[in-house]
């Protein structure tokens, strides 16, 4: 659904939405400013203080707008600037750097009280895949995540606020890499890296050379290990809360799986 023309009033935004590729479908361009329904106002409002207060060194965060009345949600749609920028293959050094900046910004804010409610399928397949919350799966996943809770060994943490959706970088050129779509978990912030390589791996047709640029991370193995067993507890969730038929997309992870496996320090 399009954002409604009292929403676009609100903002000050005009001109007709243009849906993007990105944002699973419902995240829309108008003119320089970006609008996107919050399914989580709570969420939605808190992200938004998160960002606004963050001092941007090394990286960009969009700037959100404010509606005439004040509020930064209008019937559940928040509204930001739209940042130029292209999300390129490879890149890694710079990847990690901006991970890197955009976590030392984070540091020392607290996780708000609602992180611990979370029941959406992103949320449990994190809590499953730290040990939180046991696991349980479909028969179709058992093989892969029964290999990669074989190799889990435990590991000392400091959590803080991270991206959990860390391939979310656009680059331009002459500005710092800008961070999109804040997906925010309360994990070790070397676990953004984990996520962006076992992705890159998965889908972005990466090889395992990716992993020199990610070389003396502590427990890098371990972060690999929960970081692919969100992702295959997330299809999990999917099929049981959404009914999405994507159990099958376990295929495409098991070289994945197995090279994870070889890696694990006994």
């Amino acid at each position: 659904m399009n954002p409604p023309a009292h929403v676009l009033d609100a903002f000050g935004v005009h001109g007709n939405p243009v849906r993007m590729p990105s944002g699973q479908g419902i995240t829309f361009r108008v003119g320089e400013s970006v609008l996107k329904p919050s399914y989580n106002e709570v969420e939605a409002i808190w992200i938004i203080e998160i960002l606004s207060g963050l001092e941007e060194r090394g990286f960009r965060v969009p700037q959100y707008l404010t509606a005439t009345d004040g509020d930064v949600l209008v019937d559940s749609w928040m509204a930001y600037e739209f940042l130029p920028g292209t999300m390129l293959e490879g890149h890694w050094a710079a990847k990690r750097e901006a991970l890197v900046l955009f976590h030392i910004a984070l540091k020392g804010i607290p996780p708000p009280p609602f992180f611990a409610n979370r029941d959406d399928p992103w949320a449990l397949a994190d809590f499953m895949a730290w040990g939180e919350l046991p696991i349980t799966c479909h028969e179709r996943l058992k093989p892969a995540i029964g290999k990669l809770v074989h190799c889990l060994r435990p590991i000392r943490v400091t959590n803080q606020i991270i991206q959990g959706d860390p391939s979310n970088i656009l680059f331009e050129e002459g500005l710092p890499p800008a961070i999109i779509d804040f997906c925010p978990y309360w994990r070790p912030s070397a676990f953004a890296l984990a996520v962006l390589v076992v992705d890159a791996l998965v889908w972005k047709n990466a090889e395992p050379p990716i992993l020199q640029w990610f070389e003396n991370i502590r427990d890098f193995d371990q972060l690999l290990v929960r970081a692919e067993l969100r992702r295959l507890l997330e299809l999990d969730g999917h099929y049981r809360q959404f009914g999405k038929d994507c159990l099958d997309e376990v295929d495409a992870h098991l070289t994945t799986v197995d090279f994870i496996c070889s890696q694990v320090v006994s």
